[in-house]
């Protein structure tokens, strides 16, 4: 069986980032208590936390380089800034 290519797996990561932070924000509810507890304000902050860590993941993957994505930095600050 050929190995997959790492541009078709980052493609396919990519069409997945919905599902992913969807699924990621799921599991959180179910499993941390602090989570429910938060305001909806508090907990649509903490979804597009999680949607710039997918989002920054999937470019360092596809960079397949080790270095950071370009525009990580800025990424980072836009977030937590």
């Amino acid at each position: 069986r050929p190995a997959v290519p790492r541009s078709t797996t980052a493609d396919a990561l990519q069409r997945a980032t919905g599902a992913l932070s969807t699924a990621a924000t799921a599991r959180m509810d179910a499993e941390l208590p602090w989570f429910r507890e938060l305001s909806a304000p508090d907990r649509s902050w903490v979804g597009l936390i999680v949607q710039a860590g997918i989002k920054a993941f999937v470019d360092w993957f596809r960079a397949d380089d080790g270095s950071p994505a370009p525009g990580a930095n800025e990424l980072a600050a836009s977030v937590f800034g």
